[in-house]
């Protein structure tokens, strides 16, 4: 099976964007990240966990306008539409993260899960992911 088989629609906001309005966005739509864009570009993903380390723990609440950018995780690790879902697990596995960006010659078209991994296991054959 393939990432583009069990990859979903990707909910996305610019850096610059204020961080209340991300937690709103990922209130709203039930969820626990944002790819965060540039100019329609990739440049970083926005989770729950950032904002518990990089917002909350931090002290960083208090600034005022506090954006995106400010508190995103950088390093992406993204994966084409055409990988294997095994791929995708080893990918996750290897860098210790739950979601993957799926992009498609420099666009993002999706984002497959640590759930969506785990909900597609019996296509994966023997594979460890522990």
């Amino acid at each position: 099976m393939h990432v583009e088989d069990v990859m979903h629609k990707v909910e996305t906001i610019d850096e610059n964007a204020d961080v209340k309005a991300a937690a709103d966005l990922m209130a709203k739509k039930q969820i626990g990240s944002l790819v965060v864009l540039k100019k329609g570009k990739v440049v970083g993903i926005i989770t729950e966990r950032d904002f518990l380390e990089r917002v909350v723990r931090s002290g960083k609440a208090r600034k005022k306008k506090l954006k995106v950018k400010d508190i995103m995780s950088k390093n992406i690790v993204s994966i084409t539409p055409e990988a294997l879902l095994e791929d995708a697990a080893a990918l996750m596995t290897r860098h210790k993260i739950k979601r993957l960006p799926v992009v498609k010659n420099g666009r993002l078209v999706g984002i497959i899960t640590a759930s969506d991994i785990i909900a597609n296991a019996e296509s994966i054959g023997e594979l460890s992911l522990f």
